[in-house]
């Protein structure tokens, strides 16, 4: 029998094509912006490049019988209320950011880790009136894409496949290989708690609002 959409093969091509589409996009947006606007062309390159890869799976989910509304609202009994999995993932999406803050301040104690990080600040220094489209960019783009791929997905694939805690390792850990090295250890947990709040509430709302209200929080933490 052929495997069920969306398999895990389906998945990665899918990922795979978003993260390329976002480096060329925010390529041709820098180079007929130039540097001065930056962060106004990864803001628009990341934000098309969602739009597109969510619409270009979604087109090739629906030949296949899956439907939008069951990635939104994955079908199965829920563990707990949908009310309940939005407080939760706002709460986890704050207390994930202060745990992150923490963890980059023990990150400078790592001398090399440290150099990385003032060197990542020094650049941001230098964009400091962009910090909108930067914002734009991280609470809105990047959590609705990133959700619906990774978590509406990914994680359901997985879970389809294996049904127990590796899921949820494996998808977490597939999700902090998308962003930067030294973000691995928060973005991991920020995983596992989008994971486990789409699992329990069987609605991919709870992993939203966690991620952007991280997200939102760091941003904020930062300035």
């Amino acid at each position: 029998q052929p495997i069920p959409a969306p398999s895990l093969l389906h998945v990665t091509v899918g990922i795979a094509f978003l993260v390329e589409f976002t480096g060329v996009a925010i390529g041709i947006a820098s180079a007929v912006g130039g540097p001065s606007s930056l962060w106004l062309a990864r803001a628009l390159g990341y934000g098309l490049a969602g739009a597109v890869g969510c619409i270009v799976m979604q087109v090739f989910l629906n030949g296949r019988g899956v439907r939008l509304a069951e990635i939104v609202r994955w079908p199965g009994r829920a563990r707990f209320k949908l009310p309940t999995g939005l407080l939760l993932g706002a709460g986890a999406g704050l207390g994930l950011a202060l745990l992150a803050a923490g963890y980059m301040v023990l990150l400078r104690l790592v001398p090399a880790a440290r150099e990385s990080l003032d060197e990542a600040a020094k650049i941001a220094g230098s964009y400091e009136g962009q910090k909108g489209w930067i914002f734009l960019m991280a609470v809105i783009f990047a959590p609705l894409a990133e959700e619906y791929f990774f978590r509406g997905l990914l994680f359901r694939t997985l879970d389809r496949e294996l049904g127990d805690w590796r899921a949820l390792v494996l998808s977490a850990a597939f999700f902090a290989i998308f962003h930067p090295p030294l973000a691995w250890v928060p973005v991991a947990g920020v995983g596992l708690a989008t994971a486990w709040l789409f699992r329990g509430t069987r609605h991919l709302l709870p992993s939203v609002v966690c991620h952007v209200v991280y997200n939102a929080s760091l941003l904020l933490l930062s300035d």
